[in-house]
Formats: C-alpha cells, structure tokens, sequence
C-alpha cells in the first residue's frame, strides 16, 4: 500500500490518495479490515479504516465493533443509525 496526504494543487482542501496492492486486496477479501493510523498520514485527529463486504448491511454489522454509537453510517441509500 501506498499513502499520500497532502494539498490540492489550489491549496483549497486537503487529499488522502491509498494505493491498494493485490495483497491488500486478498486481505480485504478475507474480511480483514485495514487501518491507517492518522499520524503516519500527518493527521492525527482521524484513523482510516478500509473494508470490503458483500452488502453495506454486512460490513456495518462486521465492523460495529470500531465504531461508537454516535457514528454517523452513510451508503448509497443515505445515512443510518448505528
């Protein structure tokens, strides 16, 4: 994997880029999720979590564990109540 955290060329807003290797992605599908630690990407106020699943359904129930009860889940039908 590769990670990049930086500026737009604007200087507007900041950019995360994650470079996914094939080796992250058979972790992934062995429900493996991946986390990024904040700091080594010069934020230190945020934690990334990659994951993959079938549904959106399946990954918020296999990934509740991460998460507190005032997370906000969104998909692609809106938001949802953790």
């Amino acid at each position: 994997m590769i990670k990049m955290s930086g500026t737009s060329r604007d200087g507007k807003r900041r950019v995360v880029l994650l470079g996914l290797s094939e080796g992250n992605l058979m972790r992934l599908r062995e429900k493996k999720p991946i986390v990024i630690n904040g700091e080594e990407m010069m934020m230190p106020e945020l934690d990334i979590i990659i994951c993959w699943g079938e549904t959106e359904d399946k990954l918020a129930e296999e990934l509740n564990y991460l998460i507190s009860s005032e997370t906000r889940v969104r998909d692609q039908r809106g938001d949802k109540k953790n």
